[in-house]
C-alpha cells in the first residue's frame, strides 16, 4: 500500500518535470526574427483575417440576399395563385323563386293527446326493504326506532 502511493507520488513529480522541460526547450529552440520576417509574418497574418472578414460579410450578404429573394419568390408565387384561380368552375347561385309558399287554410289536423288515459296512479314506497339503523355497540337493529 505504502509502496503504491510512493510510485504515484514520484510519477506525477516526475511527469511535472518532464513538462516544464519540454516546455523550456521548445522556448529556448526559438530563432531571432529579423524585421523583415516579423513584418511578413504579420503581413500573412493581416492578409488572413482580411480575407476572413470579406469571406464571412460575403456569406452574411449572400444569406441575406437568399432571405430577400425567397420573400419576393414567396409574394409572387401567392399573388399568382390568387389571380390564377378557377373561379369559372363554379356553379351560379340558384335563382329564388317568386312565389310564395302555400299557405295551409284550415283548421289544425293534429290534435295533441295524452299518452295514457285515466286516472294517473301514484307510485308506491317499496315496502320490502326497511331501514336498518347500527347500535352505538354494533349490533344491527332492524325496523324505525
Amino acid at each position: 500500500m505504502k509502496r503504491s502511493l510512493a510510485i504515484k507520488y514520484y510519477m506525477s513529480k516526475f511527469g511535472i518535470l518532464l513538462g516544464l522541460t519540454l516546455l523550456f526547450s521548445a522556448c529556448l529552440s526559438k530563432k531571432e526574427y529579423t524585421e523583415e520576417e516579423i513584418q511578413a509574418l504579420m503581413d500573412g497574418e493581416l492578409q488572413r483575417k482580411i480575407a476572413a472578414y470579406r469571406k464571412s460579410k460575403i456569406d452574411a450578404c449572400r444569406e441575406e440576399a437568399f432571405r430577400q429573394a425567397t420573400k419576393i419568390v414567396d409574394s409572387l408565387v401567392i399573388a399568382e395563385a390568387y389571380f390564377d384561380r378557377d373561379t369559372f368552375a363554379r356553379p351560379p347561385k340558384p335563382i329564388k323563386p317568386d312565389e310564395k309558399a302555400p299557405e295551409i287554410k284550415g283548421p289544425d289536423t293534429i290534435q295533441l293527446k295524452p299518452l295514457f288515459e285515466g286516472k294517473r296512479k301514484k307510485v308506491k314506497v317499496d315496502t320490502l326493504r326497511k331501514k336498518v339503523k347500527v347500535d352505538t355497540l354494533g349490533k344491527k337493529n332492524k325496523g324505525i326506532q
